[in-house]
């Protein structure tokens, strides 16, 4: 198989389906620019009375240095939303305004996953159910919240607990995928499935996906292949079928050697796209289910097939503005050329679209696969997309990194000297702004008076330097206390 293929199948491997997700993940310097006027625009007062709106405006900010791989970033916003509404609740004598400590931490969980601490990543999300099913005090930074706490944050926002309890099954198992612990997500399922408090038919049809995907990371595919069967069957008894399990079946029957069987699966998902692509929510699901559709033909060696639908899902995404959507498509629209022998004018458009839409991307993993992939379709172009793609995940503080970084060595000629990448004015210009939402949003807690911590005060007197385009570097991070075991 072609390799560019196998790269895109290990990165669908740690996916849900199933999960819900409605975040398009768009353009990031439109997001950026976005989201810095709304913070430079807050005001607080009666229409925030517990800084619901500014906790928003942190996790965003959160996430945006999230994505672009400035997870060091990421974690400053975390701890100082934490601390500045856990004073603000020790000031004011109001526990409302912890209800906005809970997000930071869940975040603050996540960042962990990325960078491999798994088992902190675990207790947190295991913690954050207990809080929820006994009680158990919950360590946030260096705040408790008890069970009288938590019963005045309930009232003030009665979601929580319902988001705790999909946080502790969806991202628990999304941090055993993307870790490649299979034995660890068996058990994990099997327990969840046992346990009262998970109830509703959402987080255990997930958990059953779960349980497939880790019996194929098992190779265990003939049971793989009935759990997913039985878990079709019931959401097509409930009247909710998901094309995307067929994909997944499909993809299992040719890792077992049943290529037919494969073909029938992808035949039958192509004739029904179009009835989910008019059903309400359908496009987005569509756009997926076609992406995984090209996917599946490429991997099956069909590719007249696997083009075809690769140009329609890329046309997908492209009207909705999904960019992590389209580099994918446009990555395999590349790969299927490559393995077909394609003649170049067929695909050229393709190339230099992938091209500008990777060297321009603000999200930094999709990048580099992005470069590496676009270095084997360019032979003009190789060696700087090489360069920008080993730059980037040699930065990049992501637990995998050090695999694609390897990838790309192997793809280096051994008496090749690579060139130092550098940024483009837009890049430039783009990573000033996601500074700036940084250094605003540590600033707009200071005027606040938010219990902003004394260890980021120094970084509200840089914001105007940053607005300017002048990069600003992050004191190193402080002694972490949120990252606790359970006993």
């Amino acid at each position: 198989m072609e390799i560019g293929i196998e790269e895109l199948l290990e990165l669908e491997s740690a996916t849900l389906l199933l999960r819900r997700e409605e975040f398009i993940k768009s353009r990031l310097p439109a997001l950026s620019e976005k989201l810095l006027q709304e913070i430079l625009d807050y005001k607080a007062g009666s229409s925030d009375p517990i800084g619901t709106t500014l906790a928003a405006l942190f996790n965003r900010g959160a996430l945006l240095q999230f994505l672009t791989g400035a997870f060091d970033r990421a974690e400053t916003l975390c701890d100082a939303e934490i601390d500045c509404f856990g004073a603000a609740a020790e000031r004011e004598g109001t526990r409302g305004w912890l209800a906005q400590v809970i997000q930071p931490h869940i975040n603050l969980a996540r960042v962990a996953t990325a960078r491999g601490n798994v088992d902190d990543a675990l207790a947190t999300y295991s913690a954050l159910a207990h809080l929820v099913t006994d009680s158990t005090p919950l360590q946030v930074g260096r705040f408790v919240i008890g069970a009288d706490e938590f019963q005045t944050v309930v009232t003030y926002d009665p979601s929580i607990p319902h988001v705790i309890q999909n946080v502790y099954i969806v991202d628990s198992l999304k941090t055993l995928l993307w870790a490649e612990k299979h034995t660890s997500l068996l058990r994990f399922v099997d327990q969840a499935t046992q346990d009262p408090w998970i109830s509703t038919d959402y987080l255990r049809n997930v958990l059953q996906e779960a349980r497939a995907r880790a019996l194929i990371g098992t190779q265990t595919y003939p049971e793989a292949l009935r759990v997913v069967d039985a878990l079709a069957s019931d959401l097509n008894r409930e009247g909710r079928p998901q094309l995307a399990l067929y994909a997944l079946m499909a993809e299992v029957y040719r890792r077992c050697g049943r290529d037919d069987q494969a073909q029938r699966l992808l035949s039958f998902v192509e004739r029904h796209l179009p009835q989910l692509a008019t059903a309400p929510d359908g496009g987005r699901l569509a756009r997926n289910v076609r992406y995984l559709l090209a996917l599946g033909h490429a991997a099956g060696g069909r590719a007249d097939a696997a083009y075809r639908a690769a140009e329609q899902a890329l046309g997908d995404m492209m009207v909705v503005g999904d960019e992590i959507g389209a580099l994918k498509s446009l990555m395999l629209l590349m790969s299927v050329a490559r393995m077909d022998g394609r003649p170049e004018e067929e695909w050229r458009q393709y190339r230099e679209q992938l091209h500008d839409l990777a060297r321009g991307s603000g999200y930094s993993f999709e990048r580099g696969v992005a470069l590496l992939h676009m270095s084997r379709a360019d032979g003009d172009r190789r060696t700087a997309c090489l360069a920008e793609s080993l730059a980037i995940f040699s930065s990049l503080p992501l637990a995998l990194a050090a695999r694609w970084r390897q990838r790309i060595r192997t793809e280096i000629p051994g008496d090749a000297h690579l060139p130092i990448p550098a940024l483009r004015p837009d890049r430039l210009g783009f990573d000033a702004s996601v500074t700036a939402v940084y250094t605003s949003l540590l600033r707009l807690g200071e005027t606040h008076g938010r219990g902003m911590p004394d260890e980021h005060r120094q970084m509200t007197s840089m914001a105007a330097s940053s607005r300017a385009g002048v990069e600003v570097q992050a004191p190193p991070p402080a002694q972490r206390t949120h990252d606790l075991g359970l006993s």
